[in-house]
């Protein structure tokens, strides 16, 4: 049930971003629905290993490697969010002034 609604919620996400002017916040968006969309894919996929009873692939290592890598992709946005936004801004809101007077 909550691979299914990382997968929805990751398609509404890619979904409701395009109704942003803020192109910033729709790479933020972008980057967090491919997220969620990916792992809920490969959630459920591992859920279907696990119902079918395959041997390898369906141990619980597995999921504590979709965890970590989770924990790991979702970490890497939030610093994107967070740090590198605002200096993309700061250095786009530079350019500008500088272009102003070659324009």
């Amino acid at each position: 049930m909550g691979f299914l609604l990382f997968t929805t919620a990751g398609i509404a996400v890619l979904l409701y971003r395009h109704y942003w002017a803020n192109s910033f916040l729709k790479k933020v968006l972008g980057r967090l629905g491919s997220c969620f969309t990916t792992l809920g894919l490969l959630g459920l996929f591992w859920l279907a290993l696990r119902q079918e009873r395959v041997v390898f692939l369906g141990w619980r290592f597995w999921l504590l490697a979709w965890l970590i890598l989770a924990a790991i992709w979702l970490l890497k946005i939030i610093r994107y969010g967070v740090y590198r936004v605002p200096q993309i801004k700061q250095e786009h809101q530079m350019r500008m002034n500088r272009e102003k007077y070659l324009v």
